[in-house]
């Protein structure tokens, strides 16, 4: 006597479905088990019920070795790479491209030169700076009537007879 054809649905009765989940699951893990034994492949397999639980199966010694080499053998494939790490992996080479661009005219204008524009944000040629903690256009945080103010104190601080700038003055 043979077994019938299951109609594939949704078991509506929850505890003829649970009963289902347990059997196909386990069923599931010993074919994994199986697979892994018999052809020497390395297998993974998760499973989370419908109650958000979760069962796994690993045949390496390590979950994460698997899924790592499928990350890799994923990200190979240009088809199977999400459009998003296409423009992280596009900005993360742009970055690599300034920062050298950075490097190589920081390199030849000397060691306490800058370049850098910050107000157009680098779309106007870059300029020299030989002294940028005087430049009050690069102080990024504070509103230009606060940074007059703390420049005032410092001016007056350095008239004083003790001269230099405000620090420890209560």
């Amino acid at each position: 006597m043979g077994r019938g054809k299951v109609e594939m649905r949704r078991i509506e009765n929850k505890i003829s479905r649970q009963v289902t989940f347990a059997k196909r699951r386990n069923g599931l893990l010993k074919k994994a088990y199986e697979l892994s034994l018999l052809c020497d492949a390395e297998v993974a397999l998760i499973i989370f019920s419908g109650r958000g639980r979760l069962f796994e199966f690993s045949s390496s010694s390590c979950m994460y070795k698997t899924l790592e080499r499928y990350r890799t053998c994923n990200s190979n494939s240009q088809e199977a790479a999400p459009p998003l790490e296409n423009e992280e992996q596009e900005l993360q080479d742009e970055n690599k491209d300034l920062r050298k661009k950075l490097q190589d005219t920081t390199s030849s204008c000397g060691e306490n030169a800058v370049h850098m524009s910050w107000q157009d944000g680098g779309q106007s040629s870059s300029r020299v700076l030989q002294h940028p903690e005087h430049d009050t256009s690069m102080q990024i945080g504070y509103p230009q009537a606060y940074m007059d103010q703390l420049n005032s104190r410092d001016h007056v601080a350095s008239e004083r007879p003790g001269g230099g700038s405000s620090a420890g003055w209560i």
